[in-house]
């Protein structure tokens, strides 16, 4: 599409249009490209280029990449991202904001049980603070049971499942990445010589699959979230906690350092703030979408091994 002056808009929405105001929670469920370049525009796409490269280590990212808007914000790098690094990155969203490298063995022994290589309680760091990893971890909930979730195919009855879909320009690449409280998975599919994926679905259908069945037979946990966090009913016009006179509302999720003013735009009293419950959320909220159709093509499914989170706390609950 062709703006006021001629130029051309980007980052185009794969629904081919733009909806002006929209809410972090709406843009991620809807997978929406333009709110993140403006975002990544306005923290700086240096301030980006260094989280992604030294909180999350992405190794990839090259010069070019860290000062183009395509490359941090809607995932065009130069090199991509490799499924392990990808995946490696969703963890801080499942265990409190903690990165750890990822590896192929927790430990490993000789014959005599003498540990030969031991990669436990290594190279961990605060990536991101606790609150915010919950308060993303219960955004990207949505994308998974919310009205407008690209991820509702891989919603598991009974698990509390968080997580992010992606698709490159041309259908060339789909990603699904899935968190759940015992482990992260990624998949990617696409073909070693680029060309038009006919069916991208495929990568969250693998994932659900895979997920599935690692998950039978665990018993039932739930992610551990951080105390800080309340819940609060938000009007979707104006971003700001609701009134009782607002009249399209949803469930937001914030610090109780960083709440938002209350709606003037429609006046009514003001909504009480309520402490965030987990179990008050049925993990059956929404049904999950209808499998999409297999097709004979065959595909190129690169699956990132689970990383399982080391440590854990009592039962029902992720240590973080």
């Amino acid at each position: 599409s062709q703006g006021n002056n001629g130029i051309r808009n980007w980052p185009e929405n794969w629904y081919k249009s733009y909806k002006g105001n929209v809410t972090v929670q709406w843009a991620l469920e809807k997978s929406a490209n333009a709110p993140p370049a403006q975002v990544v525009k306005m923290i700086t796409p240096a301030k980006s280029y260094s989280f992604l490269t030294q909180k999350l280590h992405l190794t990839s990212l090259d010069s070019h990449d860290a000062t183009s808007l395509a490359a941090l914000a809607t995932g065009g790098t130069h090199y991509g991202v490799t499924p392990r690094e990808m995946t490696a990155a969703f963890q801080i969203f499942g265990n409190g904001g903690k990165y750890t490298k990822p590896f192929s063995y927790f430990y490993v022994t000789d014959r005599n049980d003498k540990i030969i290589l031991d990669n436990r309680g290594k190279n961990t760091q605060q990536a991101i603070s606790s609150s915010t990893a919950t308060i993303m971890n219960r955004l990207l909930r949505n994308v998974i049971i919310g009205p407008e979730g690209t991820g509702k195919a891989a919603n598991i009855a009974g698990w509390n499942v968080v997580g992010k879909t992606g698709t490159t320009t041309d259908d060339y690449d789909s990603w699904f990445i899935g968190v759940t409280p015992y482990a992260v998975a990624g998949i990617w599919t696409g073909y070693d010589n680029p060309k038009r994926i006919k069916e991208t679905a495929a990568a969250i259908r693998i994932w659900k699959h895979i997920m599935t069945n690692y998950l039978d037979g665990k018993p039932s946990i739930d992610f551990e979230y951080d105390p800080s966090v309340t819940s609060a009913t938000y009007c979707k016009r104006s971003g700001n906690l609701a009134t009782t006179s607002c009249g399209e509302i949803a469930t937001g999720y914030y610090s109780e350092s960083n709440m938002p003013g209350t709606c003037t735009s429609h006046g009514g009293a003001s909504v009480p703030v309520l402490e965030y419950d987990s179990s008050s959320e049925s993990n059956n909220s929404a049904e999950s979408s209808p499998e999409p159709e297999s097709t004979s093509e065959v595909i190129s499914p690169t699956f990132s091994p689970i990383v399982d989170y080391e440590e854990r706390s009592t039962p029902g609950k992720v240590k973080i």
